[in-house]
């Protein structure tokens, strides 16, 4: 059976979570819950969020103004989760932390339609809410952990090509081919012939 519109592979899952956990100790972690929905909504209200990602913001709004992400307590060994279509994340007593909680909400901002869940979006995303909620410092180390972890933060874009740019590409390849089958005259050297 042939599938399409098949979402990638996540690749970059465990990643993420190693180069996030290098970090853990530096992430301050809420006092309780209450707190940690304060952040949220302080988030969720900034006007560099709305900004930075105004049509996901425009696209979530039409349903709750203004833009707005639902938190809940998740159970003590569960796992966090952020969810791009409830517009919501879970965050257990353990996962109470600002990083933790700007990795959901970064879930919450980034479609999974067809992309992987921890894609290069996922990460650009992740690294903006860290530079500008917990500082460029913590941005930096992020980032190091980053390119130590081999997490990919650039989206790969397909290059466009016109008819014109391709017959150009043929040339040169056919040029290139042609090239490389004719054969190499052999030049004789004087001691060859000596011998």
């Amino acid at each position: 059976m042939i599938r399409f519109n098949r979402k990638p592979r996540d690749t970059q899952k465990h990643k993420i979570y190693a180069a996030e956990n290098d970090l853990k100790r530096l992430s301050p972690k809420f006092e309780n819950f209450e707190d940690c929905c304060k952040y949220v909504k302080k988030v969720c209200g900034s006007k560099w969020l709305l900004k930075k990602y105004e049509q996901r913001c425009r696209r979530m709004a039409w349903h709750t103004e203004p833009f707005n992400i639902s938190v809940e307590e998740g159970r003590s060994n569960a796992f966090a989760r952020g969810s791009y279509y409830a517009n919501s994340i879970s965050l257990p007593k353990w996962a109470q932390t600002e990083l933790v909680a700007l990795h959901e909400i970064a879930h919450v901002l980034v479609s999974h339609d067809r992309i992987a869940g921890h894609g290069p979006e996922f990460a650009k995303c992740f690294l903006d809410l860290v530079k500008h909620f917990m500082g460029k410092e913590m941005h930096a180390t992020l980032k190091a952990s980053f390119k130590k972890h081999k997490v990919r933060t650039k989206v790969r874009v397909k290059r466009i090509m016109t008819e014109e740019q391709k017959n150009v590409l043929r040339e040169r390849i056919s040029k290139a081919r042609a090239a490389k089958i004719k054969p190499k005259e052999t030049v004789l050297s004087p001691l060859t012939i000596a011998c």
